[in-house]
């Protein structure tokens, strides 16, 4: 699924991969992959180009700063 999102529309997929699952910790899906060690899920091209564009600075958003630091320093969930 998130491989025909992000063909059909690479900015569309953004905020998807951005938005806050209540019912896992309030965390972003790819916070949560992150956490969960699921680096195949990290590595997809649509997670990759996400945080190419948080690297860049091109992207505003109060929860940039939690998705950079799931990437870089995963904790356990729970």
């Amino acid at each position: 699924v998130l491989s025909k999102c992000f063909a059909a529309d690479q900015n569309m997929t953004k905020p998807l991969l951005r938005r806050v699952n209540r019912s896992h910790g309030k965390v972003t899906l790819l916070a949560l992959a992150a956490y969960a060690g699921n680096k195949e899920y990290v590595r997809h091209q649509a997670c990759q180009y996400l945080i190419d564009v948080i690297c860049r600075g091109k992207m505003d958003s109060f929860r940039t700063k939690d998705i950079m630091v799931s990437i870089k320093s995963p904790r356990p969930i729970g």
